[in-house]
């Protein structure tokens, strides 16, 4: 926040999974008899810049925001450890970047007010609920199923189009 003003500036990050192939596969064709787990994830990050308007305190505190930065689209397989369930060996297949902009919305609203912490200073706790517009370029990209996979070779089935998100958020906000 930028004094007492109603401006803050912040950086807001996220990653989502969009799909998702899970399979078992023969460790080798010499070793059939010992199968692998074989995860294809369809992956997005983004990074943006963000300035928002909200007032600095309210029971009820409504905020807009503006957004700047990219997002990063790629999709990766692997071999997975069954037990540990961890990445064993893997190769991202398609990757691409886009910038990213946006505008977003929503509310906070005081469920708690009081001291924090052991120096005891003034804090709230807010229930937000708001969602977000962001546009972006083009990306070229893989969804589920757009990998075709034959004895000693593989084909993408990539799309290409813009990038475009609604984002509903819901969440709790500490301010102290």
């Amino acid at each position: 926040q930028l004094g007492r003003s109603p401006v803050m500036l912040g950086i807001d990050a996220g990653a989502h999974v969009y799909g998702t192939e899970n399979r078992r596969e023969p460790l080798s064709m010499t070793i059939p008899d010992i199968n692998a787990r074989v995860q294809t994830t369809n992956n997005l990050a983004q990074l943006h810049a963000m300035i928002r308007l909200q007032p600095v305190s309210g029971k009820v505190r409504p905020y807009v925001d503006a957004l700047y930065g990219f997002k990063y689209l790629w999709t990766q397989t692997s071999l997975v450890d069954t037990y540990y369930d961890e990445e064993i060996i893997g190769s991202t297949n398609q990757d691409d970047i886009t910038p990213s902009y946006g505008l977003g919305a929503g509310i906070d609203f005081r469920i708690w007010d009081g001291l924090m912490g052991e120096d005891q200073r003034p804090g709230q706790v807010y229930l937000t609920l708001g969602a977000r517009y962001l546009l972006s370029g083009e990306a070229e990209y893989l969804r589920e199923g757009d990998i075709q996979r034959e004895p000693g070779r593989i084909s993408f089935n990539t799309t290409r189009s813009r990038v475009d998100i609604v984002q509903p958020r819901f969440g709790v906000t500490v301010a102290f």
